[in-house]
């Protein structure tokens, strides 16, 4: 009988821990879906703020390719710059697809259908000084599978 009340605070003392790890964890998945957001948005301006600086976007054509985000985030207003004035037709499918959180690190599968194809991006992301930012970008198209 003296070691119940013990055991019962340990029970007790690690339900609260595994409470506030949810919590954390939720808030931690609503941060970096925020940031998520931020990526979609197809502004050049508000794209950057997701990125961690030094972050790149990687991909293969015929070999590794390269690219830092402040290349592809001046693409990015170039194409602003291009369309000013004309309407926006961003007729894309874009989701979240999953996100994977280990402590202070994440990836993240973003997807979004653009006519027949689907664009698959996978997101690291590193808890930095309190944000959720991403730090490599590596993406790929594949033929869109139409249901039957």
């Amino acid at each position: 009988m003296r070691y119940r009340l013990p055991i019962v605070a340990l029970a007790g003392a690690a339900l609260a821990l595994s409470a506030t790890a949810a919590r954390s964890e939720r808030a931690d998945e609503a941060a970096i879906r925020a940031t998520l957001n931020r990526y979609f948005s197809g502004k050049a301006d508000t794209m950057a703020t997701a990125f961690a600086p030094g972050a790149n976007m990687i991909y293969v054509r015929d070999s590794l390719i390269i690219v830092p985000i402040p290349e592809f985030i001046a693409r990015i207003r170039s194409q602003e710059k291009q369309a000013a004035g004309q309407p926006r037709q961003d007729n894309a499918v874009k989701r979240i697809a999953s996100v994977d959180i280990a402590g202070n690190a994440a990836i993240a599968r973003l997807e979004t259908e653009r006519g027949e194809r689907l664009v698959v991006d996978y997101m690291s992301l590193l808890n930095i000084g309190g944000e959720w930012l991403i730090v490599n970008k590596s993406f790929d198209m594949v033929p869109l599978k139409k249901a039957s």
